[in-house]
């Protein structure tokens, strides 16, 4: 299990689960983040695949699955189709590829605009919002909140000290780099379906009740793709991977027992 998500450490609850189902996750800092060099090139999503493609054979990783969360799905995909031998990859709460976000709440619908049509202004407004967050406690809190708005679910799950320690953490990253956030949501809100192997099995783990990015197109691609499967968790949102790490682990367990290597 490689995950390009945004905050390398993940959360301790998560790597636990998957240690219980003797899994691995190998969480690299992404290019521009923690430390790691800087975006090399126009192209952030090559300078990742050549990075996380590097690491996986300088760890001699025998046909790895590769997952990533939110906008690391599409990552992982591209990485499967540059590592013929990848054995699946795992999209948790990416959310099919898009052509279209008419039917997407108006708050949801501004920024995925934005980040096509506008990059530097979005970019400008997520500076405005990390001086608020970077200005103290009151204002990593608004921001936590404001990221969760109109979800009761995540709401009342950021009242759990644990998981608002994650989504903080996670902020406190992501901030590192405001352009980055932009080119991540322009690449997830775009139709990256060539990104999808067209061999290698794709597995979906979707939360069931996430704000904006519904399980129906989702379950529309897996009828339309034979390799493409998909499932959701009740009673998950965005905060999934936070959340719910336990069924999560299942979920990769299961496909990775599903598509083992032959002894």
């Amino acid at each position: 299990y490689i995950t390009t998500s945004s905050a390398p450490e993940e959360t301790a609850a998560f790597r636990a689960a998957m240690e219980r189902r003797g899994l691995d996750v190998i969480a690299p800092s992404r290019p521009g983040f923690g430390g790691a060099d800087p975006v090399r090139t126009k192209s952030w999503v090559d300078d990742c695949i050549r990075d996380y493609t590097a690491l996986s054979r300088a760890l001699n990783l025998d046909r790895p699955v590769l997952a990533g969360n939110r906008e690391g799905g599409v990552l992982a995909a591209a990485m499967a189709e540059t590592l013929p031998a990848a054995r699946a990859v795992i999209l948790c709460n990416t959310g099919a590829p898009m052509s279209s976000f008419d039917d997407f709440p108006d708050n949801a619908r501004r920024s995925f605009e934005a980040a096509l049509k506008a990059p530097r202004a979005l970019t400008f407004g997520y500076r405005v919002a990390k001086q608020l967050f970077r200005s103290g406690p009151w204002g990593e809190k608004r921001i936590c909140q404001f990221f969760v708005e109109g979800c009761k679910l995540d709401e009342t799950a950021i009242l759990r000290g644990d998981v608002y320690e994650a989504l903080r953490r996670n902020m406190y990253f992501c901030f590192e780099d405001c352009a980055q956030i932009v080119r991540d949501i322009a690449l997830w809100v775009t139709d990256w379906s060539a990104r999808l192997p067209a061999k290698t099995p794709a597995h979906f783990v979707h939360a069931a009740r996430h704000p904006f990015l519904a399980q129906a197109p989702i379950d529309a691609l897996a009828a339309r793709r034979e390799n493409v499967t998909s499932t959701s968790i009740d009673n998950a949102a965005q905060l999934l991977l936070y959340t719910h790490p336990h069924a999560l682990a299942d979920e990769i367990s299961s496909v990775c027992g599903r598509n083992r290597a032959p002894d």
